[in-house]
Formats: structure tokens, sequence, C-alpha cells
């Protein structure tokens, strides 16, 4: 160093990790978190007692290295958690994100052996907005020079007063309780982790029921975690992996060779499991087909055992919608990986979408979608009354059609009005499971399919006069349509929330 050179920010470097910790914090993390969760909330809270009282902490036949331990196990995990903030706070608006959705938290709430109860509706969404409160006030060293000082209260006979334990830190202490229960969250869940480094046991991650049963949960991939990975859909966060697996480029090569009049591809996603891919496709205008044609003959076309699931545009309209819905082209343009573009092709970037241009049209849509789905499901009950079966199957399949629609265009914006059941319902699975798992719930391998059949083909073949179908079937079916209509409220429910809490009425 020369001269005035002498700024060395190294009070924020993490002092109790070594460095594979600093380089894998994922696994770090694990560690803290070995026997009883709630272990070292408790002992936090006897240092803060102790630190207060004329007494000294004794620690029983452990004598007071027990306190000692706990304050560098806290410091550890404090340091972790920094690391893994710094990941995440270049973004201005990350910590709007849901990380975790709400049939995740349901199932750990049943499940686990121990779920914090001092987290908000929020911070369990999002267990990094704790992270961002505490780190956006306060550096690590500050934090350590804290724990020392309450440590050696502890050991002394000298009482602290409220004031000087708080010191011009009033919330720090019940900020740090919250710490914990935010890190033990994102430990559990895995948010964001690597799956090369989250465990041993090839990407399993055990966590413990409330009679002490092993529950294993398969972790998501999320190699290079993406900064806003929260505004994706779950199916793009894999990216590096399909790129090996799907081939991406030989891919685009394929399909512009066998369909020439292709001038753009883009990919939005891909379901492993169901070797299922979704491109965007922009296609010359002068194509005598339509869009829906061109979209079947892709989809029919399996490239060896991948299965596409296009959305096709023709140019002009793409270029028009643009500028009608910007919600969905933000999207496509900030999260799609562009595949293949005609070099004199010039896509424009959408304009900026407002998070109250955003509130609105999803306030619109819901409002469109229930009031119309209600009607649909009143006519439902009036023809399954007279038993008239066709028609009642015919307003099903509209029903579920327009909640399908809501749907999708809450979460991606995409508000193309085409595409029947079956097309919905893959889109769908672009960023959530759970519309399947309505349909399929309380089937058997004899009926697995009914409701899919009915909804998507009019079970059997409602047209022919012969046409005869079960009654509870299709009281069932409705039932169906009644949850996917709650479940796309939870959705609606969930992004206005977020929403309005980007708008500043939450804090």
């Amino acid at each position: 160093m020369r001269g005035d050179e002498h700024y060395v920010p190294w009070e924020n470097y993490p002092k109790f990790l070594l460095f594979n910790e600093i380089r894998d914090p994922y696994r770090a993390l694990r560690d803290s978190f070995w026997g009883e969760p709630e272990r070292n909330k408790r002992l936090l809270e006897q240092l803060k007692a102790f630190a207060l009282s004329d007494t000294h902490y004794q620690g029983g036949k452990d004598g007071p290295a027990k306190i000692v331990q706990a304050v560098n196990e806290w410091v550890r995990m404090i340091e972790i958690c920094y690391i893994l903030w710094l990941d995440r706070k270049t973004p201005d608006d990350w910590d709007k994100a849901e990380l975790v959705e709400g049939w995740q938290l349901n199932f750990a709430k049943n499940t686990w052996k121990y779920f914090p109860d001092d987290l908000s509706f929020y911070e369990e969404r999002n267990p990094y907005i704790v992270f961002r409160r505490i780190f956006g006030y306060i550096g690590l060293q500050d934090i350590r020079d804290y724990f020392d000082y309450w440590l050696y209260s502890a050991l002394s006979n000298k009482a602290l007063t409220v004031a000087e334990f708080e010191g011009n830190m009033p919330q720090l202490f019940d900020d740090l309780l919250k710490l914990h229960s935010a890190a033990y969250m994102v430990e559990q869940l895995a948010i964001g982790a690597v799956w090369e480094t989250l465990t041993t046991n090839n990407g399993h991650h055990l966590s413990y029921t409330k009679d002490g049963r092993k529950v294993i949960t398969i972790m998501e991939d999320t190699e290079n975690y993406n900064l806003f990975d929260w505004k994706l859909p779950r199916a793009l966060k894999r990216k590096n992996r399909l790129e090996k697996e799907f081939k991406f480029g030989e891919m685009a090569e394929t399909l512009v060779k066998e369909f020439p009049f292709i001038r753009h591809l883009c990919h939005l996603g891909a379901l492993p499991y169901a070797d299922r891919i979704y491109l965007l496709i922009l296609v010359d205008d002068r194509v005598g087909i339509t869009e829906d044609e061109i979209s079947d003959k892709i989809q029919s076309d399996r490239l060896g055992k991948t299965f596409i699931v296009p959305l096709v545009y023709k140019l002009k309209s793409a270029l028009d919608e643009i500028k009608t819905n910007p919600r969905f082209w933000e999207w496509v343009v900030y999260a799609g990986t562009v595949l293949y573009t005609d070099q004199d092709l010039v896509i424009p970037n959408p304009e900026y979408v407002t998070v109250e241009m955003h509130k609105k049209v999803l306030e619109r849509c819901w409002k469109n979608a229930h009031k119309e789905c209600c009607s649909l499901l009143k006519r439902i009950e009036t023809h399954l009354k007279k038993e008239e079966y066709k028609s009642a199957i015919s307003f099903m399949i509209k029903a579920i059609e327009t909640v399908q629609r809501c749907a999708i265009e809450l979460k991606l914006g995409y508000n193309r009005q085409e595409g029947k059941f079956a097309k919905l319902q893959q889109i769908i699975s672009l960023f959530t499971d759970d519309y399947q798992y309505i349909l399929y719930k309380d089937t058997d391998d004899d009926t697995e399919f009914v409701f899919y059949n009915l909804f998507d083909k009019g079970y059997p073949k409602p047209k022919t006069k012969n046409f005869k179908a079960e009654k509870s079937v299709l009281e069932t079916a409705t039932k169906k349509i009644e949850q996917y209509l709650s479940r796309t409220e939870e959705l609606y429910n969930q992004q206005i929330a977020f929403l309005e809490y980007s708008l500043g009425k939450f804090s």
C-alpha cells in the first residue's frame, strides 16, 4: 500500500469459517443445525438473561464452556447467512420473492419435527427478507463485538442494564432469533442450493417427522443460481443441466431446418422428468396456415424423446403484442434463452411494466375469470339436475379452460385465448404441479385419466346419441373445477400480496 491507500474491507470477512465452508455455505449451514433445532435459541436467551443478571453463567456439569460454544456456533451461523445474503442482495426487489410455495409450507408444518413460529407470512415464503433486514443495518464485525460484550457480561458478576445490553441496536436480539428461524428454513428447504454440494446422498435432503421418521425430499438442481430466480417458473431453474440434456443448439438447428418459416426460437423452460421443453416460436407472416396449425405441426414433430410445447406467434402479431401486452414479453425477454434469430430480425424491448400496471392487469384478469367461471358452474349445476349431461360437459370444459387461462395470465402474463385443455395444462406445468395433483387426486389406475379425457375430449363422446355419463363422475368433475378455481384464487392473492409488498404497504 502507498500513501493513503490503507482501506482494508476485512471487517465483514468470516472469521469463524474454514475456506471450504466459505465456498460451500450450504454444507456449513447444514452442520449448524445438528441435534435439536431450538437449542441455540434457548442458549441465546440464557446469554441475555445472565448478561442482565448480577450472577454469572455456570452451566451445570459442563461449566461455562457450553455458552461459549453456543456463541461460537451463533457467530458461525451468522457468517454463513451473510455469505448467502451477499449472493442475493444486488437487485433492489429480490426480497419481494416467493421462494417457498404454500404447499411446501403446509407439508413442512405437518411433517417437520420443528417448525419456526416467529416468522411472518412473507418471511416464511422468503426467509432472505430476514437476512436483508439484519445485514442492512449492521455488519459482521459489529455483531461479533456484541456477542463478545454479551458473553463477557454473562460470565461476570456485573449486570448490564437493558440499555447497555441493547447498545444502539435495540432490535438486534429479536432479529437474531428470527435469523435463526430463517436460516433453519433455508437449510431445510435448501433454497438456491447447488446440487453437487447438498449432501453426500445424491441430492436428497433428510428431515424428520414428529414421530421421528425420516422424510426424504429431492432438492432442485439450481446450478449457477440466478439472482432473479424468484421471477422464474420452476422449470427455468436448471439451464446448465438442461443444455447438456436437451442440446439446445442441435434442437434449434433441427427445427429451423424442418420448419424454414421459423424466424425466432426462445427457450422458456423444461421439465426433464417429462422430457418436455417449452419454446416461444416466431414464424414468418407469409405462412399460409394458422398459428394453431403451426403449433400442432411442431408439437407432433418429436425430437427423439423430447416433447415440445410451442407458443407460436406470427411475427407481426408478436410485434403488435409487445406493445399491447408488455407483461408477458417483459418476462420472455428477461427470462428466456434465445436459441435462434434471423440475422435481419430485431425484436424491440417491451415497455417497462410498473407495479401498479401489474396489479391492475391481475385484478381485471381474476375478476373476469371468477365471474365467468361462477356463472358456468351454475349452468353446470342446472344441467346436472336435469340430467342433460352433454350440455353439462360442454360448460365444464369452458369453465375449466377459463380458470386455466386465468392462472397462466396471472403467473406469466400470457393471455392468448386459443389453446384447449391439454395444451393449457401443459403450460401450467411450467410453473406448478398443483393443478395436475387436483386433476388426478383420488383416482386409481383404472380411472387415472378419466377427468383428463373428460375435459380434453368430452368423455367419452358426448355428441353421439348413445352417450351416457355417470352422474357421480360429473359431480366429481365439477368439484375439481371448483378446486381449480380455489387454487387460482390462491395464486391471485399471492401475486397481489407481493405486489402490495413492493408498493410498501407491508413492512
